[in-house]
């Protein structure tokens, strides 16, 4: 496994026993939620890795949940990622948890990976 430091943003690169490839690095998204990740090693031509992300953030217990998504089809170079935020307040008369999505999420570190299917 190679861990590196490119440009502040830290990635580990490793191959499993199966010969697969895969990467792991954080990123931060923009304002509204975004981030390309541009794989620090490219897949081969044609490869489509399987891509996920994980938030970096406070816990619902806080009444925010974040979640991830994967924006659109990665290619062999890169994955772009989607973050929303809801925040849950309590209707205590009703008995009800309401989830409000704010404006915008605001910047957000994520944990993503990618592996060679």
């Amino acid at each position: 496994m190679t861990v590196s430091n490119s440009g502040g943003v830290s990635y580990q690169i490793g191959t499993s026993s199966s010969g697969a490839t895969f990467q792991v690095a954080l990123a931060t998204t923009d304002g509204d939620g975004l981030v390309t990740w541009t794989f620090p090693l490219a897949y081969a031509s044609g490869v489509v890795p399987q891509c996920n992300g994980i938030a970096i953030g406070p816990s619902p217990a806080s009444g925010v949940v974040i979640s991830v998504q994967l924006e659109g089809n990665p290619t062999n170079t890169s994955a772009k990622f989607r973050v929303t935020k809801s925040n849950i307040t309590a209707a205590a008369l009703l008995g009800l948890n309401i989830l409000s999505l704010p404006a915008s999420p605001g910047t957000t570190i994520i944990q993503v990976f990618a592996t060679s299917p």
